[in-house]
């Protein structure tokens, strides 16, 4: 992965969590810069794999696949497709309820042909794409990851731990007004307090 942020937000919220000075870029030769350099990659994907996060989202629909190298056909799902390579985790595949897929490694089978629409959450590389709630919930994530090494003290760590948490609450409140509200059926979602205190 290419890592575009020198000395941008998410470093800069990483940094200020771990109560440390702020190092100018992942290029630093400094031990903090390059363990960041390294957890840097984990926390942007394992974030942006928690949630169905919609600048993250996207619909393609898949080409079939003829042949791959040592690839034997399975009967119950005919169908090979190749993911693309900004997938990070898989939402959708075909018409929710009616197609059966699998995800052998990189390789999806389905029992519907070409083309499949999929909808994914992919990778993202560009920091200047993710919506400032986010950059503070993967900068938190990073100084999690930092915090065995460069956190002495627990309640320090545990206060990272805390706010990683409410704002990944906050982060998620927010995003998730971007869509109308319905379930993975398609079915509307009730306001249950609403309907309560009708």
């Amino acid at each position: 992965m290419t890592l575009t942020i020198s000395s941008g937000n998410i470093l800069r919220l990483a940094f200020s969590a771990l109560e440390l000075g702020a190092i100018s870029s992942f290029g630093d030769d400094s031990d903090q810069a390059m363990e960041a350099a390294d957890l840097y990659p984990v926390a942007l994907n394992g974030i942006l794999e928690s949630t169905d996060w919609s600048f993250a989202s996207r619909v393609m629909a898949l080409p079939p696949v003829d042949t791959i190298d040592g690839l034997v056909a399975d009967p119950a799902l005919p169908h090979v497709f190749a993911l693309p390579n900004d997938v990070l985790a898989l939402r959708s595949v075909g018409v929710t309820g009616q197609t059966r897929w699998r995800l052998d490694d990189t390789v999806l089978r389905a029992d519907h042909g070409a083309p499949l629409p999929v909808r994914y959450t992919r990778r993202i590389e560009n920091e200047g794409a993710i919506p400032s709630l986010v950059q503070d919930v993967i900068g938190l994530r990073l100084a999690q990851l930092m915090a065995p090494r460069w956190v002495g003290s627990p309640e320090k760590a545990a206060r990272i731990d805390r706010r990683l948490e409410n704002s990944l609450i906050m982060a998620r409140r927010a995003d998730a007004r971007n869509a109308s509200p319905e379930s993975y059926t398609g079915e509307p979602v009730l306001d249950w307090v609403a309907e309560a205190t009708r």
